[in-house]
């Protein structure tokens, strides 16, 4: 096939035999409404459009649209407007112009030199671009008044859809939201999305829950570089953080997190690894699933101190870490650091509970379940002050009406900022 000198065609014209593609790609495929086509600078995918979507009630259009179909540029993200020739046995793509005059100059040219179709005029296609949605509409809904967005056309229609963002904030919406991944087989989803985008998202829907399953994981790995890379360029000792967690689920994990100071100087903290931990939540179990995490992450190096709370097991751990990652750490139980929070939180339960809170915490909680109000109240009465201040605060909230006589009582008798501390934890 013969080639237009590129001043006249612009890169209009689209080669069926490529030169050599940056990525393997056939020289003509098609997917549902995506079609791939090689080129000399390498494949290109294109929209499938169809032309008619454009046409309003007696508007003129170009007669090129009797010889050919419609395609939008997708792969550099313009959705620029082509034509498709129907004649040609390859994939001969040339653009359209937007506006003005002579925008379909390049089918016509192709149309006379490769066809001997002679089209005497080059008709005007500005009546094309009014799509049947350029219309501003109110629509009474539910009391209220929501006026309708208009859009100007297919083109601006379509250019709006950028379907990498789509993709990365579907799956942020599914992961961060703990949504299903089967919402996307969901009529009823795809008619919301249909609706907030007037159809143009049509092309871009995912029709498989394995798919949102594979970008997710392609979006984990991704990130996961990103983590890495920025760990490689820390300027201070890594130092890591875990505690265990039990999923809704029922699966033990075990979370560790890095802090450092970045290039910048700034502190961070991220999660580098969430591992399920099998068997006993013994030292060595815990070891065992943490030592990958921090090998794959880069940071054994500069491995600094170790922070979790005050269970032996947790001792065990950072022992089992060292010696296995790094010998040349003679006393590990020098790099281990206490949790502060940890250490408040057993203070304040000894407090208020006693010398053996896990104890009392048995004994009334078996009294609640089995209805033993008294018992409950004896067992919290043993503690004193703080036991009978525990037994009005329960004899008050135990009600709505004991409620709302306690906070009529405060009205006028405590400080505004305080009657709202109240009302949020009498309500």
């Amino acid at each position: 096939m013969s080639e237009y000198n590129s001043s006249d065609q612009s890169e209009a014209e689209v080669s069926a035999t490529p030169a050599t593609p940056a990525t393997p790609c056939p020289p003509i495929s098609q997917d549902g409404d995506i079609e791939y086509v090689g080129s000399r600078k390498g494949p290109r995918q294109y929209l499938v459009v169809d032309h008619t979507a454009n046409q309003r009630s007696g508007s003129k259009i170009s007669t090129i649209w009797h010889h050919g179909n419609e395609r939008r540029r997708l792969d550099d993200g313009s959705m620029d407007r082509y034509w498709r020739c129907g004649l040609c046995k390859g994939a001969t793509i040339l653009k359209v112009r937007e506006g003005g005059g002579g925008q379909t100059s390049y089918a016509l040219r192709h149309l006379k030199e490769k066809h001997h179709i002679e089209i005497d005029e080059d008709l005007p296609e500005s009546n094309e671009s009014s799509s049947i949605f350029n219309t501003a509409a109110a629509t009474s809904f539910a009391g209220g008044t929501i006026a309708s967005v208009a859009t100007k056309g297919y083109k601006a229609l379509v250019s709006t859809v950028d379907a990498t963002r789509f993709r990365k904030a579907l799956v942020m919406f599914i992961v961060m939201c703990s949504i299903a991944f089967y919402v996307v087989e969901s009529e009823y989803f795809k008619e919301l999305l249909l609706a907030c985008s007037a159809g143009a998202l049509e092309p871009f829907l995912v029709h498989a829950s394995n798919t949102v399953k594979r970008w997710i994981l392609e979006e984990f790995e991704r990130r996961k570089l990103e983590v890495k890379a920025e760990l490689a360029t820390a300027r201070s000792r890594i130092h890591i953080s875990f505690d265990l967690w039990t999923s809704p689920n029922a699966l033990g994990l075990v979370a560790t997190v890095a802090h450092y100071l970045d290039k910048h100087l700034k502190a961070r903290s991220c999660l580098i690894g969430l591992r399920r931990v099998r068997g006993a939540h013994s030292g060595e179990n815990i070891a065992e699933a943490m030592i990958p995490v921090l090998v794959d992450m880069g940071v054994v190096p500069k491995l600094g101190y170790f922070m979790a709370d005050n269970a032996s097991n947790n001792d065990t751990t950072v022992r089992a870490i060292c010696r296995q990652l790094r010998p040349d750490i003679k006393d590990p139980d020098s790099r281990r650091a206490r949790c502060l929070g940890h250490i408040i939180n057993l203070s304040a339960r000894a407090f208020l509970f006693g010398e053996d809170p896990d104890a009392f915490e048995l004994t009334t909680n078996d009294a609640r379940k089995l209805g033993k109000l008294e018992a409950l109240r004896a067992s919290w009465r043993k503690l004193g002050p703080v036991g009978k201040f525990h037994n009005t605060i329960k004899f008050i909230r135990i009600t709505p009406q004991r409620r709302e006589e306690f906070l009529g009582l405060l009205k006028g008798e405590v400080a505004k900022d305080v009657e709202g501390k109240l009302k949020l934890v009498f309500r």
